[in-house]
């Protein structure tokens, strides 16, 4: 079955189906898919209802770049993005089961963290790269390990959390700015003198912005952008 729609209001998706949805659709009501089930969107997509507690599939597959907006969240159980010109979260968009970079990156605001691409508990991302990453926060909840798709837009510089001890939480965005100048995350500018006797120099290059509220061991990464040796003084021991 397939249903070409721009507005739709409590639309309970049967099972097996297709949605295509056309320019800019928006949902109202209380919406839910079920298993097998599929929905595509060419345009943006606004969500002013109820949209979780869902399976199946959802393709965003524009080819100009597409936005997701609205003042509730959403939450989608598979995610396949294959946009070549990126898709804008201006509403938080989470995924229980996988999230499938096949073209194109997720951007979220930086100034508004609380907008953010989450991951739920034992949820997915497949096939990350330099061209196809989030470029802005990415939250994982859950009490598995992980690493954050997260980067500039051009370069992946992703991040990694080991198991935490609880269900939990955490925040994660990369910054390829000063942490001494920037005017980002909240509470910017950090201070690159102010540090702990041990620590002989920080990153001028680079910085990540990583939140959570229980202990868990921390993984960065670095290209050759870093400037590592010149931040070790050509001895990383």
């Amino acid at each position: 079955m397939r249903y070409i729609f721009v507005i739709f209001i409590g639309f309970i998706m049967s099972l097996p189906s297709t949605v295509v949805a056309q320019q800019k659709a928006r949902n109202t009501g209380n919406t839910r898919m079920h298993a097998a089930s599929e929905m595509t969107i060419f345009g943006d997509f606004i969500n002013d209802g109820l949209l979780n507690e869902n399976l199946g599939s959802v393709y965003i597959s524009g080819r100009t770049t597409q936005t997701v907006s609205g003042n509730q969240s959403i939450q989608l159980h598979n995610v396949i993005l294959n946009n070549p010109n990126d898709l804008i979260l201006n509403t938080r968009l989470g995924v229980t089961s996988s999230f499938l970079f096949t073209n194109g990156r997720v951007n979220t605001p930086r100034s508004t963290p609380s907008v953010y691409l989450r991951f739920y508990d034992n949820s997915i991302y497949i096939n990350a790269n330099n061209s196809k990453h989030v470029n802005g926060y990415v939250t994982k909840q859950g009490n598995d390990s992980f690493y954050f798709p997260i980067g500039n837009g051009v370069t992946l510089r992703p991040a990694a959390v080991s198991t935490p001890s609880v269900n939990t939480s955490i925040l994660a965005a990369y910054f390829d700015r000063d942490a001494h100048t920037t005017d980002l995350p909240i509470g910017a500018p950090f201070s690159r003198v102010s540090r702990a006797l041990n620590l002989l120099k920080v990153s001028n290059k680079e910085f990540w912005h990583i939140e959570g509220n229980v202990p868990v061991r921390l993984s960065l990464t670095w290209n050759s952008a870093s400037k590592v040796d010149t931040l070790t003084d050509n001895d990383l021991k």
